[in-house]
């Protein structure tokens, strides 16, 4: 084979690290990086609100009583307002801003030129819209987790909780996100 054949150059290509297109997890991080903002906002409002809001109400009891310990149940539960209302709004916001593009006869020419197929393009924005909220929203829980263990509040019950509301949370915020994306994608 010759010094200049394709094959060599793929493989050299592939060495330094591809081209930044080319591979579904370095699409996945090219995407990742235009919806930085996005998940910069989930973070703050996840974070403030889980641990810093488990905190104050902590705070309010002073000591561990029966009470502290339905803190736990009351904040973290599936059964909270709170967050049935944040995985709502969480799915709605990655839904419109992974999608708004389709909006946009300039960006939808933008993306349609690309060399990436259609479904592998849907791929990794559902996928990443997934990931960009879940990643804080879990990391937010166990730091919640952490603050009523600290306080002594945490119970085995509350761990069990915690973990059907996060299988609840990923069902609740597919059902919702799946239903933005069929509005985004036919408006």
């Amino acid at each position: 084979m010759s010094k200049n054949s394709s094959w060599t150059y793929r493989k050299e290509e592939k060495e330094a690290g591809g081209h930044p297109a080319t591979g579904f997890t370095a699409q996945m991080r090219e995407n990742a990086k235009r919806r930085l903002w996005l998940f910069s906002l989930l973070s703050f409002v996840l974070l403030l609100s889980y641990p810093v809001f488990t905190a104050l109400q902590l705070a309010r009891y002073g000591r561990v009583t029966a009470g502290a310990v339905e803190v736990g149940h009351d904040i973290l539960g599936i059964n909270s307002g709170g967050t049935l209302i944040f995985v709502a709004i969480g799915a709605v916001l990655c839904a419109v801003e992974g999608f708004s593009w389709l909006s946009s006869r300039k960006q939808t020419d933008m993306y349609m030129s690309q060399p990436i197929t259609a479904g592998r393009r849907f791929a990794f924005t559902y996928i990443n819209g997934i990931l960009l909220f879940f990643l804080p929203y879990l990391v937010s829980l166990v730091l919640a987790m952490l603050v009523l263990g600290g306080a002594g509040a945490l119970a085995s019950v509350t761990f069990v909780e915690v973990l059907f509301t996060v299988a609840a949370a990923l069902v609740y915020f597919l059902a919702v996100y799946n239903l933005a994306l069929i509005a985004v994608m036919l408006s």
